[in-house]
């Protein structure tokens, strides 16, 4: 089965410019374990957040979902997944919101951009600066930093993004200020 955690913030310059402390994303947290065999296509998602417009309190929702419930919780989700024979998973990242994005995304970046094999485990760190409105009637920008940890893993525990560093790390990271 594959395993997300989404570690991510959102913020504007209202609260935080660059030169300000801020929140920052916390290192992987134990995930609550899924309960039952997975839902066909579908992963167990565990997405935690910050979000300036909450006060940066640290929020938590897991369940499962289909990549068409992930692309729908958030603008900026790019992460797609193929689930293939013998629980080895596809991962590819797309671009954030290209019409409001405001800062450099990699050209061409590999599809898939990582294949997980059954029992491995990866980070996706990656950062925007995106435009308020596409029509540009808010001309103000927000960030977000995210932290996405990713498993092929038959039976997953709480500790599985905690109980040592992954095996592979993708930073995707630019800056955004």
């Amino acid at each position: 089965m594959l395993v997300i955690q989404n570690l991510w913030t959102h913020w504007t310059k209202a609260s935080r410019d660059a030169a300000a402390a801020r929140p920052r994303l916390l290192e992987a947290l134990p995930l609550p374990t899924p309960v039952g065999p997975p839902p066909p296509g579908q992963a167990w998602i565990h997405d935690v957040r910050r979000r300036e417009d909450e006060g940066f309190e640290l929020r938590a929702w897991s369940g499962w979902a289909s990549q068409d419930d992930w692309s729908r919780m958030r603008f900026t989700n790019t992460l797609a997944w193929a689930l293939r024979s013998g629980g080895v998973v596809e991962v590819t990242l797309r671009p954030p919101s290209p019409g409001m994005r405001q800062t450099r995304w990699p050209d061409g970046l590999p599809s898939p951009l990582y294949v997980l094999e059954p029992g491995d485990t990866a980070r996706i760190v990656w950062n925007g600066r995106f435009r308020n409105s596409m029509g540009g009637s808010n001309r103000g920008s927000f960030y977000e930093e995210h932290q996405i940890f990713l498993a092929a893993a038959a039976d997953p525990g709480p500790d599985l993004f905690t109980a040592g560093p992954p095996d592979h790390t993708i930073d995707l990271t630019t800056r955004i200020y």
